[in-house]
């Protein structure tokens, strides 16, 4: 049985305010207020031109934005500030959908905040938001008439900030605008300004056009619980604007043309091992652009749209796509690791390939063709191939590093890179005569140490041979080369080493390495 007992007041204390600070930085709370100029822009028809104007003074702490969206007519002046008011409706292709955005954004960012708003050519309102009247339960506020800014503006004017803003802060705040807002600042009518500087679009759309694996294109619908369709964008490919230090590879999120979140790494979108893998530079060539369009109540958002709800319905109907398209560009950057010069950013033009398909919801593949087979490292090769080697003989692995570290100095654009090889293989043949007869027993070391022996080569190679057959041809190669190493570090004049040299150099070394050791083959 249910019987009413009493009502309670449930009136939110302004507590709520304080609350959500921390949610908050300056970048999110600025897109907060452009947001709100926007929708205002967007459910106009975008016909006049939105100027949406930041002033950000550093020395006094303070900032100004002004828009020329419309403002607000006095009749509804508390959606300035009453959480949950808006003259939004959430099944609109807007952006702003809770009501709270802009006034969590203003608190958050400034001690004292005044709002002034010109609906039309009517009169101009202002309103007063500070910290004594966010600690008063009373939720009335008093609005003034004031002297009258332009027609169709709104100002808002922030003064002790609770950020720090510095010339950095600044840049970064531009950065994060022209990246957010890149869609709606390729149109002629809208515009942001700060400080004078008018911004301009950053997008994330440098594709390679490797031969067989250009971007893909990929558009589809997803239904949602209400009978409502999201429309759904995804473009894949490998990337011409790779950076180590920004990690700018992964995932990024539009809803309804606005950037959500960027270079996201996360479980959610397939990193993780069997298939995008666990982030690394390997893959860092693979980016994939998911762009969403619909009711804003439809969007997988979080509320302070900064981040994907990967929980969210439209989201998980996408998943099934996603994760294939990311794994498989992620692996691909990973097989052609050592190759992007030739096999990536030389492609700097051609045509995104449309990929079309009927059910999304039965789709778990990138309709990329077969990947290319992976090209192994070759230290990897080297060391396959002497496994058995290794195994009896553990001291040879550092010398079949050095054989893999000679092959990668000569891929290297470097000017010495065959003085550099030929000083490596010299010291390889010498490491390598040192640990056959550190390790074999029975050699007759004729009463010398180690240190004794290798100060004259020819007797190390006299006691190596008691055991070994060396090709006269080999050796008479290896002492070549030896004198030239002697010449280059002991003599003035510079000693030109060719491609040629080093080949046969390595030659030679391969062919007494196997010998001491067995197998190596050490041929690139």
């Amino acid at each position: 049985m249910k019987k009413e007992k009493k009502t309670i007041n449930v009136t939110p204390n302004k507590r709520l305010f304080w609350s959500i600070i921390s949610d908050y930085s300056l970048n999110t709370s600025i897109c907060e207020l452009i947001d709100n100029a926007l929708d205002l822009w967007l459910k106009r028809g975008k016909t006049k031109k939105l100027c949406v104007n930041l002033d950000l003074d550093i020395d006094r702490r303070k900032i100004r934005i002004i828009d020329n969206a419309g403002g607000i007519p006095e009749a509804e002046l508390k959606v300035l500030i009453s959480p949950g008011s808006s003259l939004n409706d959430p099944n609109e292709i807007i952006i702003g959908m809770f009501g709270v955005g802009s006034k969590r954004a203003v608190i958050a960012l400034a001690e004292n905040i005044k709002i002034r708003t010109r609906y039309e050519s009517d009169t101009t309102f202002q309103i007063d938001v500070d910290d004594d009247w966010l600690k008063d339960e009373d939720w009335e506020i008093p609005v003034y008439d004031v002297d009258e800014i332009p027609p169709r503006t709104t100002m808002i004017d922030l003064y002790g900030l609770r950020y720090s803003l510095t010339e950095k802060t600044k840049d970064e705040l531009i950065i994060h605008l022209q990246e957010t807002y890149s869609q709606f600042l390729k149109n002629e009518n809208f515009e942001i300004i700060v400080n004078s500087k008018s911004l301009i679009p950053m997008e994330f759309d440098q594709w390679a056009y490797p031969p067989e694996f250009e971007p893909r294109y990929y558009m589809f619908e997803i239904p949602a619980q209400s009978g409502e369709r999201v429309g759904v964008e995804i473009y894949g490919g490998l990337v011409l604007n790779r950076d180590p230090v920004k990690e700018n590879y992964g995932v990024y999120f539009y809803c309804n043309d606005r950037l959500i979140c960027k270079a996201v790494k996360d479980r959610d979108v397939g990193y993780m091992k069997g298939y995008a893998g666990i982030p690394h530079p390997d893959a860092s060539l693979a980016r994939v652009i998911v762009k969403f369009q619909g009711p804003a109540n439809r969007m997988p958002w979080n509320s302070t749209k900064s981040a994907i709800n990967y929980g969210h319905p439209i989201f998980q109907g996408l998943y099934n796509v996603l994760v294939p398209i990311i794994t498989d560009f992620s692996s691909l950057s990973r097989r052609l690791k050592g190759q992007w010069n030739e096999t990536v950013y030389q492609y700097k033009k051609g045509e995104i390939k449309y990929i079309e398909f009927d059910d999304v919801q039965n789709v778990n593949k990138s309709y990329l063709p077969p990947l290319p087979k992976v090209r192994k490292k070759t230290i990897d090769h080297l060391k396959e191939n002497n496994a058995d080697v290794l195994e009896d003989k553990p001291w040879v692995s550092g010398l079949l590093d050095a054989l893999a570290a000679q092959e990668v100095i000569g891929r290297q654009p470097l000017e010495t890179k065959n003085r550099i090889a030929l000083i490596l293989l010299d010291s390889t043949f010498e490491i390598a005569l040192k640990e056959y007869i550190v390790h074999e027993k029975g050699l007759n070391k004729k009463g010398k140490s180690l240190k004794e022996l290798f100060r004259n080569r020819s007797e190390v190679i006299s006691v190596v041979k008691q055991n070994i057959s060396f090709e006269q041809k080999t050796m008479d190669r290896i002492e070549h080369y030896y004198l030239m190493r002697n010449k280059l570090i002991h003599e003035r004049a510079t000693v030109d080493v060719t491609n040629t040299d080093i080949n046969n150099f390595r030659e030679a070394i391969n062919e007494c390495l196997s010998l001491l050791f067995g197998t190596i083959t050490g041929k690139f």
